[in-house]
């Protein structure tokens, strides 16, 4: 006779993959391409979604199964989806629906087998929750490019619950996401037991528990199984598990079939939360996370407490989607928006004129290499330091007053020192309206002093700035080391987006000094130079 494993439902289990990035995550951007796990490096799987042609490398431990084998996240039939309003059976059938995409539909578009309004808790728990919103154009609404609700995929449908429902009948295998441990579960904070002796009992609720990730658990939840199925990890037949013992599964395999214990049709609501390793899986702590992550364009109401009661701060996306402020696939930028005109469009694309750096984000600038009258960067043997820039090109970009770029109300202003040394430095200048001058007229102007530099709000004490003019800034503080000659230097200025840069060196400048302490040149000229970007600039 097999022993059962009881695992204390606090203490979270550490499988080999330590991280986890909720299931169909996407990778780092621009990340590695691969074909197989063996492509990738330490602490990371290949991730191949059909929305992508060749797979990504991405941070394990990413549920690279998904729970009904030959189906993926993507094409698995989604009949219900996890409401962003406010999810959960208290809120029955919200007046409004959002989906993960940020689609979104309310109840005045129209809708059906609903409610006519919310009703209070307790009550509501018993009432009808299934509503189908209409959406607003009529159009069918996309979720995760297979979504049919029970109306058509025109009707945004919720269940009233905080899951996603897959629309599979009796005896299609559900399988483990990855390893982990499973447990049928005694509570279920989210979706109750409703007077029977445990969560099991109620809906044949289990979970597999996949570890922690940044000091989080998280665990995969499935309800409505038709039982369990096959054996654990050491062989024991999972059936022999009672309410509240644990068992280790392997991913991949056949952990329950689809059944409809506790409801009507056979279907399976899946649910991945996070929770405190203090409290266990089953802690009313917990909170249900999107699978998907939010790829929406507006701000995600699920973190916002007066929407969700379950309301968590961290709500970085993990699908692999333009939009969601990473490069994937074959993006060629993304900047968390799918708004043309701010150097990464609708398709995440790169806009032309516009050149963008980072990866999660993208951040998009109009370059513009400058010449430039005159840099001196020096140390007196007090220890004081003095940077001077002095720009000489008409051709300098201007930041319009009042426009996103403006320093003074919206963007502020970042001069950066970088030299050929690899060394770099970064003097940022605060949007203060009260610090700032800002002029306009025939030649309009920006002024900003700080008498306090290096203390004060910036290390910089100087900077003016007029359009088509001399631009002048002088900080108190070099922001580099001193202690030997440079090779070059470069300076970039930037002011929302745009960004404007030039290069002292032997090459492009007249280099008059460059030893301990001191650093001077003069008559830099812009034609070396192709954009603002480090390699352009020369920068290791």
């Amino acid at each position: 006779m097999r022993t059962n494993v009881r695992i204390p439902r606090r203490t979270a289990i550490a499988p080999a993959v330590a991280a986890l990035v909720v299931l169909f995550a996407s990778g780092p951007a621009r990340a590695t391409p691969c074909s197989v796990d063996g492509d990738c490096g330490a602490q990371q799987a290949c991730h191949k979604p059909p929305l992508c042609g060749a797979g990504v490398c991405v941070p394990a431990f990413t549920l690279p199964e998904f729970v009904i084998p030959g189906l993926t996240a993507y094409d698995a039939e989604v009949v219900s989806t996890l409401d962003h309003t406010g999810a959960f059976y208290q809120n029955c059938c919200d007046t409004n629906i959002t989906a993960y995409t940020g689609e979104t539909a309310d109840r005045t578009d129209g809708h059906v087998f609903c409610p006519e309004e919310p009703t209070s808790f307790p009550a509501c728990l018993f009432a009808t929750c299934l509503c189908g919103f209409l959406h607003p154009t009529g159009d069918d609404f996309i979720v995760n490019g297979a979504y049919a609700s029970p109306f058509g995929a025109q009707y945004l449908y919720y269940a009233g619950h905080a899951g996603y429902d897959y629309d599979y009948g009796f005896g299609v295998d559900l399988v483990a996401g990855a390893d982990g441990v499973l447990c049928k579960a005694l509570e279920d904070p989210i979706n109750g037991r409703f007077g029977f002796p445990t969560a099991w009992d109620k809906f044949h609720t289990f979970y597999i528990d996949h570890g922690t990730f940044a000091g989080r658990g998280h665990a995969s939840w499935y309800l409505h199984a038709a039982d369990l199925a096959g054996p654990d990890a050491n062989g024991n037949d999972l059936r022999d598990l009672n309410p509240g013992e644990c068992a280790p599964v392997d991913r991949g395999q056949v952990v329950a079939t689809v059944g409809n214990a506790g409801t009507g049709l056979p279907h399976l609501h899946f649910e991945v939360r996070r929770y405190d390793v203090t409290d266990g899986p089953e802690a009313f702590s917990s909170r249900v996370i999107d699978p998907y992550g939010w790829r929406g364009t507006q701000a995600d109401p699920w973190s916002d407490p007066g929407e969700n009661g379950q309301a968590e701060s961290e709500t970085a996306p993990t699908w692999i989607a333009c939009g969601n402020a990473r490069v994937e696939c074959d993006e060629g930028c993304d900047d968390g928006n799918r708004i043309p005109g701010d150097g990464c469009d609708a398709a995440c694309a790169l806009e032309p004129g516009f050149v963008c750096e980072g990866d999660e984000p993208s951040r998009c600038f109009l370059d513009h290499p400058v010449s430039a009258r005159r840099l001196v960067l020096k140390r007196a043997s007090s220890g004081k330091e003095t940077l001077v820039f002095v720009s000489g090109d008409d051709a300098l970009p201007f930041p319009a007053i009042g426009s996103p770029d403006d320093p003074a109300s919206s963007a502020g202003l970042l001069l950066e020192v970088l030299s050929a040394t690899g060394e770099t430095a970064a003097l940022p200048v605060p949007t203060d309206t009260t610090a700032w001058q800002a002029k306009s007229g025939t030649v309009a102007s920006y002024r900003y002093r700080n008498k306090d530099a290096p203390g004060g709000p910036t290390k910089l004490r100087v900077v003016r700035l007029k359009d088509g003019k001399t631009w002048k800034l002088v900080s108190r503080d070099v922001g580099i080391g001193l202690d030997g000659p440079q090779g070059a230097i470069a300076i970039r200025v930037s002011t929302g987006r745009l960004r404007s840069c030039a290069r002292f060196a032997p090459a492009s400048a007249l280099v008059l000094r460059d030893e301990a302490d001191r650093f001077q040149a003069k008559n830099a000229t812009a034609t070396t130079l192709t954009d603002c970007t480090d390699a352009s600039l020369g920068i290791p």
